[in-house]
């Protein structure tokens, strides 16, 4: 056995080339497993994104209006006001920034769904007449959302009478509670292959590269798996562990405030909306993701990991000592992204959050934490979340009082105008205040896809 060893040893050394060609073919055999199992990946990933995207479609649709106004479009007249026409051009234009190929409100009452507005210029006015009986059945995916949640039927589950489309549902509640409308966005089969294709060929392409890379240089199948495993530690440790993981880790920890990050989230987007309108702070905001800082936004309670339980979940009002050691949750928050951050070197993923982490507690007038920053010197992401986790706070249950109401919220972020709360962002919100209010009637589970 030795003997044929040294023999095979001798004939391997003497044919270099050969073993060059060997493990070529090796890491092309490796590349095209690798291609194979990471286009399931990614076709069932892009599935889950897709349905994740269509589902937060629906869900922005209840933010573009009103309950109250929605329930004032009753006749076929109505479709005359100018008030009715400018929410058709909103949806529209939500319609091609969203990629959606139909968004639509319908109304509830009894067994019968009414059509209110959507997003069809061609069709014919629907308004306040009610879905044909053969249509009626069509409807049958809407009844979680009928009941007060919203979902997303699974893509190649459609709707009887409307094959090819995936559709995704929200209800809108009014003070009773009681669900008045539906927010319903409807997307084409040829649509979601699109989606698909492009994340796909992409990861192909890229794939295709590397394999090259190495049938070239020659090199072993250890080097491409290296290099793989390399970007796919990238993708998922940034993405995943940073934005949902350690978020839900924190939220978990502080039952009081359940579903407070992603409520917080749609608040901020309403608030951006309604700062665009008055047309202040575009020069602040010209460079910004704006997608980028509201994901952020999940980390900005991230500090109170590091608070204990008997402070975190205490059942009643903190005493002056406990709250001063609650207040240093902002600079938990920002130590624990910086270490985050030097874990991820090469990326400026997390450049809002850390913002966002440490400047949500200060307030206009210097009389916030942890740095007493006053005026223009707090970061604009940090005042803009000032006002959505205080807003979100106000209209929330807490160990230690009742949600308020959200005119009642309304009221106190008002007040705070100038002491609290930047004023140009007071003023944003009052055109948007009834938006907030939307959101914050929604029961407390509705954001949980």
């Amino acid at each position: 056995m030795k003997a044929l060893l040294k023999k095979l040893k001798k004939a391997i050394m003497l044919n270099s080339m050969l073993l060059v060609i060997v493990f070529s073919g090796i890491a092309v055999l490796a590349v095209s497993i690798c291609s194979l199992v990471m286009i399931i990946y990614l076709i069932d990933t892009s599935q889950q994104n897709i349905r994740g995207k269509l589902l937060e479609s629906a869900k922005r649709l209840a933010t573009l209006t009103t309950v109250e106004e929605l329930d004032s479009y009753r006749e076929p007249a109505d479709a005359q006001r100018p008030e009715w026409k400018a929410l058709r051009q909103k949806l529209i234009g939500f319609g091609k920034d969203a990629d959606i190929f139909y968004a639509y409100y319908m109304r509830v009452e009894g067994d019968k769904v009414q059509y209110i507005v959507d997003n069809d210029e061609n069709e014919k006015t629907r308004v306040g007449i009610d879905t044909e009986p053969e249509d009626l059945d069509g409807f049958i995916d809407m009844l979680p959302a009928i009941e007060g949640k919203a979902r997303v039927t699974k893509l190649g589950e459609y709707a009887k009478n409307w094959p090819g489309l995936a559709s995704a549902y929200a209800p809108m509640l009014d003070s009773d509670g009681r669900v008045v409308a539906i927010c319903g966005v409807d997307i084409k089969d040829k649509e979601l292959l699109k989606m698909h294709r492009i994340e796909i060929w992409l990861a192909v392409l890229e794939l295709i590269a590397i394999a090259a890379v190495f049938v070239v240089a020659g090199f072993g199948f250890g080097y491409m798996q290296q290099a793989v495993r390399a970007k796919t530690r990238e993708v998922v440790t940034l993405q995943n562990a940073i934005m949902h993981g350690v978020a839900n880790m924190v939220e978990s920890r502080d039952s009081s405030t359940g579903g407070h990050i992603e409520r917080t989230q749609h608040y901020l987007r309403v608030l951006i909306s309604g700062l665009d309108k008055i047309g202040l702070y575009r020069k602040e905001m010209k460079n910004w993701d704006i997608e980028l800082m509201i994901d952020s936004s999940q980390l900005h309670d991230v500090g109170k990991i590091a608070i204990s339980d008997s402070i975190l979940k205490k059942p009643g009002r903190l005493t002056k000592e406990e709250f001063d050691t609650m207040k240093k949750h902002v600079e938990f928050g920002a130590s624990i992204i910086e270490r985050i951050e030097s874990e991820i070197s090469g990326t400026n993923f997390l450049r809002y959050a850390k913002i966002l982490a440490e400047s949500h507690h200060e307030k206009w007038d210097g009389s916030g934490y942890p740095k007493g920053l006053s005026g223009s010197d707090i970061p604009l992401p940090g005042r803009l979340m000032a006002i959505a986790d205080t807003y979100d706070a106000l209209t929330s249950n807490r160990p230690y009082k009742e949600a308020f109401p959200p005119d009642e919220a309304a009221r106190i972020i008002r007040e705070g105008r100038g002491s609290h709360f930047d004023p140009v962002l007071v003023d944003a919100f009052e055109l948007v205040a009834d938006q907030f209010a939307s959101i914050a009637r929604q029961p407390k589970n509705q954001y949980i896809a």
